[in-house]
């Protein structure tokens, strides 16, 4: 079957209601469980003529179902990356050691559940799009070669996190010590964190301060009276003015919740493809002419002490395609 890259069999009458993994472990007792699950969720599988990604799948005793491995090889061919349904470009692991992982995030995932739903479904909901989190296990088992044994809790922990529509750094923590060092750090707002960001309008380099409060005074998250937020102070620095935007660079000194998009929505120069914070408190709704789908908003760079060595680490990360194509489209403009 590798050489020719494609096996077909036909369901017997005896796996009639049997699932689909159960079937091709039993065509292919070459290959573990875990593996022939693998084929089937990253859609290699074809029952009659469609393609199904689900385990659990139930046959009825007469279908032929086709095996493309060259689907498995073409998704598999850096095992630092993995493009999950609805991102923009691919997760890639950055570094990793026994302590951390530091993960470039594609623009519209998710990185960890929200804890209301949680509550509500579970950390396992199917109808639920998988996060990063949950994702991030299986990357690093294709990256190390070695599978986690069953039963045992995730081994990442994550200790902050981007927006779904945020892409860039991220780390994790892969023990209790490390999580435990790394929490610390951002507590401390020792972390180091640089973003670019694409923002309507031109901005002139600045530092905002403000208080966040997570209500504002119309539903919105935004900037309050001391008394009744957090701090936050964003440094922003101008690095090149185009026509009606201007590319700039968000050094964190502070990190609460949507900070970035909040203090550049209230000085008046919201991050392009921005959905929530289009206006000042009160005040009027800011026209985005970029018309991207996308938030132009990325982490490009992540710094801390780490949790075992002690030394200062650092890392950086291009911006990603479908930002760096925005750009040039507007540069040639």
């Amino acid at each position: 079957m590798e050489k020719d890259k494609k096996e077909t069999f036909t369901v017997e009458p005896r796996f009639k209601e049997k699932t689909l993994s159960h079937f091709l472990k039993n065509m292919m007792p070459g290959r573990s469980w875990s593996q022939v699950k693998d084929l089937i969720q990253d859609g290699c599988v074809k029952v009659v003529s469609k393609y199904v990604m689900k385990n659990d799948h139930r046959l009825h005793g007469t279908e032929t179902v086709t095996i493309d491995l060259a689907r498995s090889q073409q998704g598999q061919t850096d095992p630092r990356k993995e493009r999950p349904h609805g991102a923009r470009g691919a997760i890639e692991i950055v570094y990793i050691d026994d302590h951390v992982v530091v993960v470039n995030k594609p623009a519209g995932l998710t990185t960890i559940r929200h804890p209301d739903e949680t509550r509500e479904y579970g950390v396992k909901a199917k109808f639920l799009p998988d996060t990063l989190a949950q994702l991030l296990p299986k990357l690093i088992e294709r990256r190390e070669g070695r599978k986690r044994r069953s039963g045992t809790s995730i081994p990442v922990k994550a200790v902050h996190r981007l927006d779904k529509e945020t892409s860039g750094l991220l780390v994790f923590a892969r023990t209790d010590k490390a999580a435990s060092s790394l929490g610390k750090q951002f507590r401390a707002h020792t972390i180091e964190r640089t973003y670019r960001a694409l923002v309507i309008g031109e901005l002139a380099s600045r530092t905002i301060r403000t208080w966040i409060a997570h209500d504002r005074g119309d539903g919105l998250r935004g900037s309050s009276r001391k008394q009744a937020g957090k701090e936050a102070i964003t440094h922003v620095k101008a690095l090149e003015h185009l026509a009606g935007f201007t590319l700039v660079e968000c050094r964190l000194e502070t990190g609460r919740t949507h900070q970035i998009r909040i203090h550049l929505a209230e000085i008046g120069h919201p991050v392009c493809g921005e959905k929530i914070y289009l206006k000042k408190f009160k005040g009027r709704r800011i026209e985005d002419n970029s018309h991207i789908r996308f938030l132009a908003l990325h982490a490009t760079s992540l710094g801390f002490i780490h949790p075992s060595t002690g030394k200062s680490v650092h890392f950086s990360v291009a911006l990603p395609t479908h930002f760096k194509t925005l750009l040039t489209t507007l540069r040639k403009n």
